[in-house]
């Protein structure tokens, strides 16, 4: 049980980390100390997609003595929300706070190139780009096409196995789902492979059907949990076996995303 705002951020739990941290900015007394709560806050913001929010906390860190990281995060916010211009000037004014003002050139390079595509763009590249019919209002992402021809994509969306929430993103924990790419409605992909944990980012031998996805799992029951790439094939009766970790892993480092090359024979 969390019960204040820089323990919640130190653990992750941004989602429960933000009103926490609302109410002790609140009572702070310190210019300090309300620096240092608002650069959390900021991040915490940043860290669930919440730009807007992000932007503002960052600038209020960066006036109460946060120092150059609340800078940074401001550049870095205002990139995203291609403000390239006012960017572009934040990325100079961070590299004369730190002593080195070529630090963040290839970034300010990158808002100057960001804005020329933005001028190009109202002339029209030829490619029509719109979201899929079956996206949610949640995170639906990393999509792999399925050996029947179907897409597997990841989402935590309201229809995900468990009944608790994420304490990351208040979001329900990520889910391996499948579609008809021109769908509306998307399925749970497989009970067998999803828990009420995180899984998600599968790809597929075409040669074996075999399957390889991230699933997030503690090395003991209340321990932290740490991402591993698990593999399961189909048996005889079409059905999945159980997912078992590739041996390489060790435990409390992160693996993810696997990819695998066309031949099938690597990783």
């Amino acid at each position: 049980k969390i019960k204040d705002g820089r323990t919640a951020y130190d653990r992750k739990q941004f989602a429960v980390a933000i009103p926490m941290l609302e109410k002790e900015l609140a009572r702070t007394k310190t210019r300090s100390e309300r620096g240092q709560l608002a650069y959390r806050l900021a991040d915490s913001y940043r860290r669930t997609g919440q730009d807007e929010k992000s932007l503002e906390w960052f600038k209020t860190a960066y006036d109460n003595n946060a120092g150059p990281d609340a800078l940074k995060g401001y550049a870095y916010a205002l990139k995203k929300l291609e403000r390239y211009s006012d960017a572009r000037e934040q990325f100079k004014a961070l590299g004369i706070e730190i002593g080195s003002p070529y630090e963040y050139r290839k970034e300010i390079t990158a808002c100057n190139v960001a804005e020329g595509w933005l001028k190009e763009q109202a002339g029209g590249s030829g490619w029509t780009i719109q979201p899929a019919p079956f996206n949610s209002p949640q995170n639906d992402f990393a999509t792999m096409y399925a050996p029947d021809g179907r897409l597997v994509f990841t989402s935590d969306r309201a229809m995900s196995v468990g009944a608790n929430n994420y304490t990351w993103t208040n979001n329900r924990f990520m889910d391996l789902f499948i579609v008809e790419p021109d769908a509306a409605s998307a399925q749970e992909f497989d009970l067998q492979l999803n828990t009420p944990g995180n899984e998600g980012t599968a790809c597929f031998n075409k040669m074996t059907g075999e399957i390889f996805f991230v699933r997030a799992i503690a090395a003991y029951k209340g321990d932290d949990a740490f991402c591993k790439i698990y593999t399961a094939q189909k048996n005889s009766e079409a059905a999945w076996d159980d997912a078992t970790p590739l041996p390489f892993q060790k435990e409390k480092i992160n693996y993810v995303h696997p990819a695998l090359s066309t031949d099938g024979n690597t990783l």
